[in-house]
């Protein structure tokens, strides 16, 4: 037998029957009223087993307009549908399921729109002494009507949500001191409990001031070549650990005399 016919796959098979049925006016035909009706292009390829995608393309190649009515009509099937199902979860009558005694109708005596509108039924299993399995209905659970009439309400435009556009009244002071309270807060949050901190010192400006090279960071200032032109001490760097020094708040005159140049002597 020729090879194109024994080594077919079951894509090449199934894509081969899409282009068959492509080429078909009346199947065309069958498939557009079967998706304006509500059903869709993937059932039909499930059912006469062709490839989804290749008649997807022949579609919308060949027959773009009425494969484009097609796609509407099922829109508006749809949406007449929910209606369908809303209207008869909202009009349902669940008295018409029992008989005049009380007891309960067999379920395929229940009127349609009863049947639609039931959310789930729970029932019980008995067995009888002859070995016999009966079925008992002990609860029915309907769809809210409610529910329903709302929706349907809302989509009549006979019920609007109401909305609250009344401005408050702000106090733009008051409201600046919260955000700097809140501001304040948040920067104590973020101190570091951890990092040391100089004793508290009463002082004053005349005042020589002794220091440990664990209570401050000291290094000589650098003009940025390594120099230390003035010879002053800064803050910098931490010192050797158990080096002693003693800063001077006043700064060095011209004449040389000690008015505030830090001054560092060695213990």
């Amino acid at each position: 037998m020729p090879r194109d016919v024994i080594d077919l796959t079951k894509g090449e098979l199934r894509m081969a029957k899409a282009h068959q049925i492509g080429g078909d006016s009346k199947m065309i035909e069958a498939i557009l009223q079967h998706v304006a009706n509500g059903g869709s292009l993937k059932q039909l390829s499930d059912m006469w087993d062709f490839d989804y995608a290749c008649m997807r393309r022949i579609l919308n190649q060949d027959h773009k307009p009425e494969w484009e009515a097609a796609k509407d009509a099922r829109l508006e099937y749809k949406q007449e549908a929910i209606v369908n199902e809303l209207e008869a979860i909202a009009y349902s009558d669940p008295t018409s399921i029992f008989k005049n005694d009380g007891s309960l109708k067999p379920i395929d005596e229940w009127p349609e729109q009863v049947r639609k509108s039931v959310a789930g039924i729970d029932v019980a299993e008995t067995t009888t002494d002859d070995g016999e399995t009966t079925t008992i209905i002990k609860k029915i659970k309907l769809n809210p009507k409610i529910k329903a009439l709302e929706i349907m309400a809302k989509e009549a435009e006979l019920l609007h949500e109401k909305v609250d556009v009344n401005v408050k009244h702000i106090d733009v002071n008051e409201a600046m001191e919260k955000a700097k309270g809140r501001l304040i807060e948040g920067e104590d949050k973020n101190v570091d409990d951890s990092t040391e901190r100089l004793p508290a010192r009463d002082y004053r400006p005349d005042q020589t001031i002794n220091v440990t090279a664990q209570e401050a960071d000291i290094s000589p200032a650098t003009n940025g070549r390594g120099e230390n032109p003035d010879g002053n001490i800064h803050a910098g760097k931490r010192a050797e650990q158990g080096h002693e020094g003693v800063l001077d708040s006043t700064p060095e005159r011209a004449d040389g005399a000690s008015s505030g140049s830090p001054e560092r002597t060695e213990s």
